[in-house]
Parts: structure tokens; C-alpha cells; sequence
């Protein structure tokens, strides 16, 4: 006979850790706040959210006003910019989308407190609710809901969901997509679409900002949401 040993070996799944940018990325955040002052923001609000313009020779973000991505404890896990030479050019992102709750280091305790959120498609619909008093807004970087965002949601146990992306034809088939999305998780009351106002042409919330009187419109929006 023939003496057979086996070995026990445990294999442990790996984890991916989300990647770090290390703090000193935010010295190259140049305190040039035209773009975004010119589309209503105020430089109170573009420095809580410790933006900047970014014009380092050598760098992916050159000439972007760029956005860093902070997560609950205060790390930076990405960076998003946008051009101020060529408004065409889509938002840039770097770093793991699919892990970012924007802008939850500056507000986690308000929708929290509210139980209620206000889903917005990008940073600019972020920072003109905000101008407004209205904070408890979260970005979703594009039309779909991230995993990490729908768990904070979950976590929290979020009582109203504002859908509220571009009032727009695509925007308007993201909404309703993401409504379907959100009903397996939540119930019906919990969840409403309500898109910016559709005035004059404008289809977000920034548009809307920098029309004559844009601020008492979006807070009238708001009270009535």
C-alpha cells in the first residue's frame, strides 16, 4: 500500500484596494476659479469643494479645472476635470468611478439627516445646488447609479430618492431606467423623478444658475420637490 498525504491549502480571494493619489497632487490646484465663477459659482463654494485649475506642463489634467475625489476618511481617490479652453471636451475622470460617493466628505451628515438625496448627472449640477443651500446632492458622474452609491443609499436607509438628470431626451430615458433600477431596492414612495426646470431652453441645473433670477428658481424647485 501507499501511503498518500494530502495537504489543505486555502486560497483567500484577493482584494483590490481602491487606488490613493497622495494629498500633495492638491498643490498643482492653482486657485483660479474664472471658469466656474463665470458659470455662477462663487469661490466660497469651488474652495469647500478644494478646487482648481491645473497647469502643470506634464500633467493628464493640464488646463482642466479639476475636482479631487475625496473618500469618508479624507483620502483622495480620483480626480475630475473639466476643460476651460474647449467646452466641447466632456468631463475627464481619473480613478475608479464605480467607488466614488461625490461630494460625501462635505455632506454625508446632511443626507443623513434628511433621509432625503437629490441625484444629479455631473460636478457643475453639484456645485450650483449648493450655491442654492441645497446640499444634500450626490453626483453619479454620469446616468447610472454606482454600487457604492446605492449602498450608502441602503445604509442609511434613505427615505426619498430625487432622480433628477438632464430635462433632456436622453437624460429623461436615464431617469427612467434608473427608476426601474432603484425598484427592486426601494419602495415606489421612496423614489421620484424630478428633472430641473425646463426654462428657456435649459435642460440643468447650471443653465439655470446663470439665467436672470436662476437662484430663486432653483430653490423654488427644491421647496416644491
Amino acid at each position: 500500500k501507499r501511503n498518500v498525504s494530502f495537504v489543505s491549502v486555502v486560497t483567500k480571494p484577493r482584494l483590490k484596494q481602491t487606488k490613493l493619489f497622495d494629498n500633495k497632487v492638491l498643490v498643482y490646484f492653482l486657485p483660479i476659479h474664472n471658469y466656474f465663477i463665470g458659470r455662477g459659482i462663487s469661490i466660497e463654494t469651488l474652495q469647500r469643494f478644494k478646487g482648481g485649475l491645473v497647469q502643470k506642463q506634464d500633467s493628464r489634467m493640464k488646463d482642466r479645472y479639476c475636482f479631487p475625489i475625496f473618500n469618508s476618511i479624507g483620502e483622495i481617490v480620483g480626480v475630475c476635470g473639466r476643460s476651460v479652453i474647449d467646452h466641447k471636451i466632456k468631463s475627464k475622470a481619473i480613478g475608479e468611478k464605480k467607488n466614488w460617493v461625490f461630494p460625501a466628505f462635505l455632506n454625508s451628515k446632511i443626507i443623513k439627516q434628511k433621509k432625503e438625496v437629490i441625484l444629479v448627472e455631473g460636478i457643475p449640477d453639484v456645485l450650483s445646488l449648493f450655491e442654492c443651500g441645497i446640499e444634500n446632492v450626490l453626483c453619479l458622474f454620469g446616468t447610472e447609479c454606482s454600487l457604492a452609491i446605492l449602498n450608502f443609499l441602503l445604509k442609511i436607509d434613505i427615505q426619498k430618492i430625487y432622480i433628477s438628470l438632464n430635462n433632456d431626451e436622453p437624460g429623461q430615458a436615464a431617469a427612467e431606467k434608473l427608476e426601474n433600477k432603484f425598484l427592486r431596492y426601494f419602495d415606489k414612495r421612496v423614489i421620484q423623478i424630478h428633472y430641473p426646470p425646463l426654462i428657456s431652453g435649459s435642460k440643468d441645473f447650471n443653465q439655470i444658475l446663470v439665467m436672470e433670477g436662476g437662484k430663486n428658481i432653483i430653490k423654488n424647485w427644491n421647496i416644491k420637490g
